[in-house]
């Protein structure tokens, strides 16, 4: 949750910050691609119908989809195991509609969409909902040089609990549309 927060809050670009007022809607869309070959791809537009349209398609199949974006421990691997099934089931191109109002632009293709009375789905017993999709620019440095990537996260409500999923691409990899 903390991490969600301050994505919110807090932009670091570069070596500097950046506090960018937020705009309504996608001023611009989003394609992000995994290269050379495309296995997840996230592409985020804004419709002539005021509907913001993001779809998170996995082209190598549910199999190889991200679920989880955090430390994992060997006391999470039954949990993993149940909520990859859960998962599954939710297959392998996934589509999230959010109306303008409701995402927010901060320019450089950062932006959130969020809705957290979303309709509840049940999904093999289990109740989840998709409560926010929202992108950052993350910098890592080491001895190996400085790298940037592009990061978006699904925020799910799974059962009652907080569940996010990241896709990072280096941030070539993602352009506006």
């Amino acid at each position: 949750m903390f991490r969600f927060l301050l994505s919110l809050s807090l932009v670091v670009l570069s070596a500097h910050t950046v506090f960018a007022a937020p705009v309504a809607g996608l001023n611009a869309g989003v394609y992000c691609a995994t290269q050379p070959f495309p296995t997840t791809i996230t592409r985020a537009m804004e419709m002539s119908n005021g509907k913001v349209v993001i779809d998170w398609i996995h082209y190598n199949g549910v199999e190889y989809m991200p679920m989880h974006d955090d430390v994992v421990v060997p006391q999470d691997i039954p949990i993993l195991a149940e909520r990859a099934e859960i998962f599954r089931a939710l297959g392998a191109w996934q589509k999230f509609e959010f109306t303008k109002e409701q995402c927010k632009s901060y320019g450089d293709l950062l932006f959130r969409c969020e809705n957290f009375k979303a309709p509840v789905m049940e999904v093999k017993g289990h109740k989840i909902q998709v409560a926010a999709v929202f992108s950052e620019h993350l910098e890592s440095r080491s001895f190996g040089g400085t790298f940037y990537m592009y990061t978006v996260t699904v925020h799910y409500e799974l059962d009652g609990h907080s569940v996010f999923a990241a896709m990072k691409y280096p941030i070539d990899n993602c352009k506006p549309l």
